[in-house]
């Protein structure tokens, strides 16, 4: 079976909720260079992701990150399975280390403001969120729903 093959395939059980058929699908990749190809890894994020197994799911994360430092994607995804993990400070380290590279970006400074807000870092939060708004406003909705930010509102 090819990788395009077992990838759909793991994909469809991941979708159908079936993480454990998904990652056997993964396991069953030969030992070689494909077992460990990017999309393999980003298969196996997800799958993990998806099946709450936020340990498997950081390490994944991890290594896409490692190999991909200029992905804003990948960097919010390390630092979600921190915050998953139960170490939203970690996650905030986490961001606060690629800051040079992403401190202009507006989900990277809407995810520190949220997880600052989850520590109880208020003021910390609102200074993250005026930034966010004045890069981007389409923000806004998501600020206004987003119950990590009830400390924020309670705060006005």
């Amino acid at each position: 079976m090819n990788l395009r093959t077992r990838l759909s395939r793991s994909n469809g059980y991941r979708e159908l909720g079936m993480f454990d058929e998904s990652i056997n699908i993964l396991e069953d990749i030969p030992f070689g260079e494909d077992r460990w190809h990017p999309l393999v890894v980003e298969a196996r994020y997800k799958t993990y992701r998806d099946a709450k197994e936020w340990e498997l799911a950081m390490t994944m994360a991890k290594l896409k990150h490692e190999s991909k430092p200029d992905s804003l994607e990948w960097l919010l995804n390390y630092a979600d399975a921190h915050h998953q993990m139960g170490d939203t400070e970690k996650a905030i380290a986490c961001l606060k280390d690629a800051e040079d590279r992403f401190c202009e970006e507006a989900e990277y400074l809407f995810r520190l403001g949220k997880y600052h807000a989850i520590l109880g870092n208020v003021e910390e939060a609102k200074n993250l969120v005026r930034r966010v708004f004045k890069l981007n406003g389409s923000f806004k909705a998501e600020f206004l729903d987003d119950p990590a930010f009830d400390l924020v509102w309670e705060s006005f």
